[in-house]
């Protein structure tokens, strides 16, 4: 798949890095997540504050303005929380992107994730927080936002660039080689011609 060599030739910046490996005649997909901790876990004792939630996305602006630089399609980057991955050094955030036709769209995949945020969202913070928390889900329900520029929601800023990087910008944030091989999650597909469509996620952790 064009997707494949994309993302296997250019080590994309908030994209876990992917290698390809052939098993038994069946090709795999392995993704990095060295020193990195699942959101998910995060979560699982405490709130998330509203920098917790601008973090989150502009990590995904990121990673969508990346996509587009690179000509991937936004709909395959996966949104689920336990599937995005914290580098826990400086808060970064890597996706995978699914390889193969996946269900649900960018829309319906943030749409979700704020669901999950309004229910991990801590109640307790100022009320001008908690109102925008809840202004900010209802545009994501209308799709009233640029994917590219989610931190306007949080401050109504310019878009610059319509939420594309710039050539220097990804030359810049090129991220090096550097494999652990038990620090993997795996995602199987059946190799069918030039087609690879997914079997199953089967997540390592």
């Amino acid at each position: 798949l064009f997707q494949i060599k994309m993302l296997i030739k250019n080590n994309l910046k908030n994209f876990l890095k992917i290698n390809i490996q052939k098993i038994n005649g069946q090709s795999r997909a392995y993704y990095e997540i060295t020193a990195r901790q699942q959101m998910y876990k995060l979560y699982e004792y405490r709130k998330m504050t509203l920098e917790d939630v601008e973090i989150l996305c502009r990590n995904i602006s990121d990673a969508v303005n990346m996509a587009n630089a690179y000509m991937l399609d936004i709909d395959r980057i996966v949104l689920e929380p336990q599937h995005i991955y914290v580098n826990m050094y400086n808060k970064i955030m890597d996706f995978v992107y699914y390889i193969g036709s996946k269900e649900m769209s960018f829309s319906d995949s943030i749409k979700a994730l704020f669901e999950y945020v309004l229910k991990h969202f801590d109640h307790s913070e100022s009320k001008e927080s908690v109102v925008l928390i809840y202004d900010i889900y209802k545009k994501i329900i209308v799709q009233d936002y640029n994917p590219g520029c989610l931190y306007n929601l949080f401050d109504n800023g310019v878009c610059k660039n319509n939420g594309y990087i710039k050539e220097d910008y990804i030359k810049d944030n090129y991220i090096k080689n550097n494999y652990v091989k038990n620090d993997y999650i795996k995602d199987d597909y059946i190799k069918d011609d030039e087609d690879a469509v997914m079997k199953n996620y089967e997540f390592k952790d």
